[in-house]
């Protein structure tokens, strides 16, 4: 099996208005799903990195690891 790494950063905004976007990993897919989960969290670093501390605006973050294949 492999494992892909999907990341979804949500800009905090109201309650009423909430803009998500989707990232996909693109170093991947992984063997082993602790690998896709320790990406997820690195990526979730990076993107906070880029959107969050620049625009002063708090998102949250969730992940999902994606069966993709076989080796």
């Amino acid at each position: 099996m492999m494992f892909t790494t999907f990341v979804m950063a949500c800009a905090m905004l109201t309650v009423s208005d909430t803009k998500c976007t989707e990232w996909q990993d693109s170093y991947g897919p992984y063997s082993e799903y602790s690998e896709c989960v320790s990406r997820a969290y690195d990526m979730m670093e990076s993107i906070d990195m880029y959107l969050a501390v620049p625009s002063g605006i708090p998102h949250t973050y969730g992940f999902k690891c994606v069966q993709t294949g076989s080796i």
